[in-house]
């Protein structure tokens, strides 16, 4: 997810997140999480662990300048160098990736000390190294606004209880039975479609118009995920065992040939990463970068 100015990126991110808690789901509802972390985690975009296997944040100052000296070398190429599209695609994708993570882990690392230094689910978990549609979005890109909306409204729709409770359909430690398919789609198309609206406000925030493509580029995760659970089923049952490299190699290619289509042409002709960086860090980078690299000469 993109982030514009602190005020306007807190909102979004908490929205989901104070549903959730409504309706009694997410993290917030436990009642075992103390109130001095409920604050602070309603306060801050950030989640606490809470399901094991999850990575947590661990702060790491090499990692954080790493990362800051890779986004500022990345912002150098945009602004100085006239690139091919789909190269300039790519690395304004790198430079959003390096920017939201860090402002994640600096939400993440607010969240920890105002909560007492209880662990905090980490934001980013190498989404290169994603095996499938479903691993980059539910474990590995920017999961903590996902989880948000899937305990606001995946879960709802799909009929599937809170965590740790169960229904007149499940029994204490039987899993709930699956959804049917056209709930799963209905819930799967309203979390992409909500992920899809809060770049579209984003995109609106830096260029006063809406992209269309974007929305059009997070609607269409929904069916594709379906697809890709099927396709899973028939392979399990051919006993059919895809190499690691290969699944994902085959993912990052179709999740580049979508946003080759439908979400670089408005980043590289809006510049939100630039712009993004102009309005945090405007003494670093100097004025000039928000302009294409053709009209600097």
């Amino acid at each position: 997810m993109l982030a514009c100015s602190p005020q306007l990126n807190v909102t979004i991110l908490l929205q989901p997140q104070v549903a959730a808690w409504a309706l009694g789901r997410g993290p917030l509802a436990k009642p075992q999480l103390p109130f001095r972390a409920f604050l602070a985690f309603l306060a801050a975009p950030a989640q606490p662990a809470v399901r094991p296997g999850r990575p947590t944040f661990a702060p790491s100052l090499p990692v954080a300048a790493t990362k800051v000296v890779c986004l500022a070398a990345t912002a150098h190429v945009l602004a100085c160098h006239a690139l091919p599209r789909w190269l300039e695609g790519v690395l304004q994708s790198v430079a959003l990736f390096l920017f939201t993570s860090l402002g994640m882990e600096g939400a993440a690392l607010v969240a920890m000390l105002l909560s007492g230094g209880g662990p905090v689910l980490a934001a980013f978990d190498r989404p290169y190294l994603s095996t499938s549609l479903s691993d980059f979005w539910s474990r590995r890109w920017n999961v903590v606004p996902g989880l948000q909306f899937r305990a606001a409204l995946y879960d709802p729709i799909c009929g599937l209880p809170p965590a740790g409770q169960t229904t007149a359909g499940s029994t204490a430690g039987r899993p709930h039975p699956p959804p049917a398919l056209w709930r799963r789609l209905l819930g799967l198309t309203a979390v992409f479609a909500a992920s899809g609206a809060v770049h579209e406000l984003a995109h609106w925030y830096l260029t006063y118009h809406f992209s269309g493509l974007w929305m059009a580029f997070f609607c269409l995760q929904a069916p594709l995920l379906l697809i890709e659970a099927w396709l899973h089923t028939l392979c399990r049952q051919a006993r059919i065992h895809l190499p690691r490299i290969v699944r994902t190699a085959a993912t990052l290619l179709l999740l580049h040939c979508l946003a080759a289509r439908l979400f670089y042409p408005d980043m590289v002709a809006s510049r939100a990463p630039a712009r993004l960086l102009q309005h945090w860090w405007p003494s670093a980078l100097g004025p000039s970068i928000c302009a294409p690299a053709a009209l600097r000469g």
